[in-house]
């Protein structure tokens, strides 16, 4: 195989997994150029990755209005167009669509093109286009095992959810340096995703108060994500802890080889990274996420030890500030949790799918 196409983005959830296969690919001496939306994060964390990017039209439909599915509907034919233009002028061997507003009509196009079609579906229950498009792929990657239930039989593997090498390579004691951190400190990195979570955020922000005896004990990394950043950083300020507090992470290798303890919510690629990592978390699962399925992820990881699990209604500064407490309160219980996280880990995921790409594109 000499060149791929990943389709898709929108969301890190969406994006990283297509980044971590792209960069295992690049080290293969395979060509990798991306295809997204200009809404998506793509447009800012696609060239900061160093790869190429071409944009096609393409528009939300799960949440939306009656009039702007039918707009997103009636604009599929121009973005599959568009994305025909992409894959004649770039000529992959294979097409990974990883699921995102740009995955639809770029998959599309591929298949109707007769080029060998791959899905990579995060989630134990995918999406309204990967449901779709499953039909017409020649395999789908699955994160969850439970996935499969919800695509034709025989086209399914389960590779885990793929995570960026770069994740699985940076000692802490540089990271440590690199974030202007202590390395006697037990450090909390809180993340609600690429755009942050308002939820957690003021829960950690109330929790500070509580914690206030361990400022020689704790230090915090927390990605806000714009909205709360202000604000965020104010209450740190207020509270007189050692931290770093920013709206975005790009350096989330040095942020999570930091990190002690991981506050976050539970989507697939935060657990795919979690577990890969080792990482004892306090999850607070994402109330809406479809089908619930973020406190199912949550649950596996409290089932076997990784994890405590808050609910989003419970997430309050008093119960966060306890569960730190709790955490640290027997010097056992983290590297116990460490042991069980990563046990739950699939650290080679982005490999996995990268060899189902080649042994299509060479069928």
């Amino acid at each position: 195989m000499r060149r791929l196409l990943i389709a898709g983005g929108g969301t890190g959830g969406h994006l990283y997994p297509g980044i971590a296969v792209a960069a295992e690919a690049v080290k293969e001496g395979i060509e990798v150029l991306f295809v997204g939306t200009a809404q998506g994060i793509e447009t800012r964390v696609v060239p900061r990755e160093g790869f190429n990017l071409k944009l096609i039209d393409a528009g939300r439909f799960k949440g939306m209005g009656a009039s702007q599915k039918i707009k997103t509907v009636l604009s599929v034919p121009a973005g599959a167009a568009q994305a025909a233009g992409v894959i004649r002028e770039f000529k992959p061997n294979a097409v990974l669509g990883v699921g995102g507003y740009a995955s639809f009509p770029a998959v599309l196009a591929a298949r109707l093109m007769g080029k060998p079609v791959i899905l990579q579906e995060q989630n134990a229950a995918p999406g309204l286009a990967n449901k779709w498009l499953g039909k017409i792929a020649d395999r789908v990657c699955l994160g969850f095992q439970a996935g499969e239930t919800f695509f034709p039989a025989g086209k399914c593997v389960l590779t885990g959810n793929p995570i960026r090498r770069g994740l699985l390579d940076v000692k802490k004691e540089d990271a440590l340096m690199s974030m202007g951190l202590h390395g006697n400190k037990t450090t909390v990195l809180v993340t609600g995703g690429s755009g942050g979570a308002s939820r957690i955020n003021r829960a950690v922000a109330g929790a500070l108060q509580g914690l206030s005896g361990m400022k020689d004990k704790l230090q915090f990394i927390h990605q806000t994500g714009q909205r709360d950043y202000e604000e965020t950083a104010a209450a740190y300020g207020g509270a007189g802890f050692v931290c770093r507090v920013m709206p975005y992470i790009y350096d989330m290798a040095s942020a999570y080889a930091c990190a002690d303890i991981v506050v976050c919510r539970s989507g697939a690629l935060t657990i795919a990274e979690v577990t890969a990592l080792g990482k004892p978390a306090v999850l607070i699962p994402y109330p809406f996420a479809a089908d619930n399925h973020q406190e199912k992820n949550a649950r596996e990881m409290e089932t076997v030890g990784a994890a405590r699990v808050v609910l989003d209604r419970e997430a309050t500064g008093e119960r966060l500030a306890d569960e730190i407490r709790s955490l640290l309160s027997d010097a056992g219980t983290i590297p116990r949790m460490q042991e069980r996280s990563r046990a739950l880990g699939r650290p080679d995921a982005a490999v996995r799918v990268l060899e189902i790409c080649r042994k299509l594109a060479a069928a």
